[in-house]
């Protein structure tokens, strides 16, 4: 199974203490990333603490980033559970000068859930929700949102079934919603182009 995930952004603030693994410490940040529309994505990033960079002077905020696209099922005190979705970060580096922000992300996975058509409330654009199980060992799958747009909704996704083999690309997009009075951000894959 494929989940690769280039990112290059402004990070924001910096690596904080997340947990720890198999004694392994983890760190986290979020690193922004401008949209084609200047609009930016805000996504949270998580790296195992030997692969951080130096990151003492304050001018070098500029990072590229590889990794996987990962979701975690984090337990709540009333027994429920909320998915978190993060770019599991393999190598970053920091850039002397800004590049052209990237955003891309392919993924080989099997459908899980029939899509949903819809249309956006206000613009009335057709699209498509998926839901898409990428495996990552053996016994681990994450599970990911995408979403399609126009053509590729109506067209491509109105067909798949569940349990079907995909290949996609695209790029993370997040969005902010609030839950009473908490903050919160969730994060989707917009499909560019999509194979069965």
């Amino acid at each position: 199974m494929r989940n690769k995930v280039r990112l290059s952004g402004h990070l924001k603030g910096n690596f904080q203490y997340s947990h720890s693994s198999y004694g392994r410490e983890f760190y986290q940040a979020t690193i922004e990333v401008a949209r084609l529309s200047t609009v930016k994505d805000e996504i949270l990033v998580v790296a195992p603490k030997e692969i951080l960079p130096d990151l003492t002077e304050n001018s070098k905020r500029y990072v590229r980033i590889q990794g996987r696209f990962s979701s975690h099922n984090v337990p709540k005190e009333n027994g429920k559970s909320r998915v978190i979705c993060y770019v599991h970060a393999r190598k970053i580096e920091v850039c002397e000068e800004q590049e052209n922000d990237e955003n891309d992300i392919r993924l080989t996975g099997y459908i899980c859930k029939a899509p949903v058509l819809r249309k956006t409330p206000v613009s009335k654009t057709d699209i498509a929700d998926l839901l898409v199980a990428v495996n990552y060992d053996c016994r681990k799958s994450d599970y990911l949102w995408c979403i399609a747009w126009k053509r590729l909704a109506i067209d491509i996704c109105k067909t798949m079934q569940v349990g079907s083999k995909i290949l996609l690309e695209g790029r993370i997009q997040s969005r902010t919603y609030f839950k009473g009075d908490e903050r919160r951000t969730t994060y989707e894959v917009s499909i560019m182009t999509i194979d069965e």
